[in-house]
């Protein structure tokens, strides 16, 4: 495996860790949030749709990354600042609007 896509994998995978975690709730977001903009996604769509991804990672990714190296290495930090701001963000908000 290249170790963009290695990278990739291991950054994925604390992204799911950090939502398993940190979001408390299995309720969809709009619905938990009573608001029409939030997505209608539940924790376990986003983390099942996150294992459904680095399975493509894994076995359909060839070694050689070609003309995508660049893109795929541009989501590392990414999905790093997604984990780190905005997965506590969430979590934080769902844990207040239970305490309603």
């Amino acid at each position: 495996m290249h170790t963009i896509v290695s990278a990739l994998v291991a950054e994925l995978d604390a992204l799911v860790e950090a939502m398993i975690t940190g979001v408390p709730s299995e309720i969809a977001l709009s619905v938990a949030h009573s608001n029409w903009s939030y997505p209608g996604v539940t924790k376990f769509d986003l983390t099942s749709f996150i294992a459904e991804t680095q399975a493509v990672l894994r076995e359909d990714i060839p070694d050689e990354l070609g003309q995508h190296e660049a893109a795929l290495e541009d989501f590392i930090p990414r999905i790093a600042f997604l984990r780190a701001h905005t997965v506590p963000q969430c979590g934080e908000a769902l844990r207040k609007l239970s305490q309603r």
